[in-house]
């Protein structure tokens, strides 16, 4: 395991993924695919996986050839989806490990992939998509899940105002296979969403 992304940790996991620093690699009981030690993960190899039961509900698989750090979690790079809608949604919006980040506040949602909205201020009731980290308070589905990784539980894009579509994980961990420990040309990314 590369990253592990754990809900309830008010640090954004963004800032723990980027960073050029680990987090928790030496304790043992981190690397564990259940949500009971509540910190941020990451070490220095790279896979993304939303865990909850150990059983896979939902992936998404990239090829990560010659990306970077953040690159390689893009659309363009997505090889397969659990989504059956995913690959060739239009118009899709934000599809980033950063996901929207507030001009006021500077602070980013984090593993968000969801639609275009044309709406300079959008209302809560017109955001649909496919996975998100609560991050702002100002609409009741994402204040349900503040600090926590959502994705929809649905075959195609959802809206996120139903909450009965979305479900929130108890952590997003992020694998690469690549036995030199580097990104490299034949890489492969897989994100997976698991129920614990």
């Amino acid at each position: 395991m590369v990253f592990k992304a754990m809900s309830d940790v008010g640090a954004a996991p963004h800032n723990v993924y980027s960073s050029k620093f680990v987090a928790n690699e030496f304790d043992k009981k981190a690397l564990d695919l259940t949500n009971d030690v509540r910190k941020h993960y990451k070490n220095r190899i790279a896979r993304v996986t939303v865990h909850k039961g150990g059983s896979v509900r939902k992936a998404l698989t990239f090829n990560a050839q010659t990306s970077n750090f953040d690159s390689w979690f893009v659309r363009t790079r997505l090889t397969k989806s659990s989504w059956s809608d995913l690959k060739t949604y239009e118009p899709l919006g934000s599809f980033s490990l950063s996901g929207f980040c507030s001009r006021h506040t500077h602070i980013c949602q984090n593993y968000q992939i969801s639609k275009e909205v044309v709406a300079i201020r959008p209302g809560c009731h017109e955001i649909y998509g496919w996975m998100f980290r609560g991050t702002y308070e100002h609409c009741g589905w994402e204040k349900a899940a503040i600090n926590k990784v959502a994705y929809c539980d649905q075959q195609t894009i959802c809206h996120f105002q139903n909450q009965g579509e979305f479900r929130v994980r108890g952590f997003l961990m992020t694998y690469y296979r690549n036995h030199s420990h580097k990104i490299c040309p034949g890489l492969h990314a897989i994100a997976n969403i698991a129920n614990v």
